[in-house]
């Protein structure tokens, strides 16, 4: 008699522990779909953003702002020095300025979260 209940407390033992791994895999993944729909989000505003500086610059002056910005991070350079070659590129329009710095955030958003253009 003792053995049949010790039977029945471990299959019960098997069964909630079963149910407990169950419970954390599933929550696992509720996590992993958390972080991609998290990603997805971040991705869309990554796209977004580059898109309206776009649609405010052209595609060329886009290009080329992203790219001497891109450099002028990875060589840091003076600061006024940047800024003038800027104001070259954009000219004295405060509203293409104004996108020079979204297409700053955009290099750092790739450069954090790894985002290719």
């Amino acid at each position: 008699m003792c053995t049949e209940i010790e039977e029945i407390v471990d299959i019960c033992k098997a069964i909630l522990l079963n149910k407990k791994e169950d419970q954390v895999k599933e929550k696992e993944e509720w996590v992993k779909i958390e972080k991609e729909q998290k990603l997805t989000t971040q991705y869309d505003l990554h796209w977004k953003m580059k898109e309206q500086c776009i649609m405010s610059l052209g595609e060329d002056m886009y290009n080329r702002i992203y790219h001497y910005l891109k450099k002028s991070k990875e060589e840091p350079g003076d600061f006024f020095t940047v800024q003038s070659q800027l104001k070259d590129i954009v000219g004295s329009d405060k509203e293409k300025m104004n996108k020079v710095f979204l297409i700053d955030q955009i290099i750092e958003c790739e450069k954090n979260k790894n985002y290719f253009v």
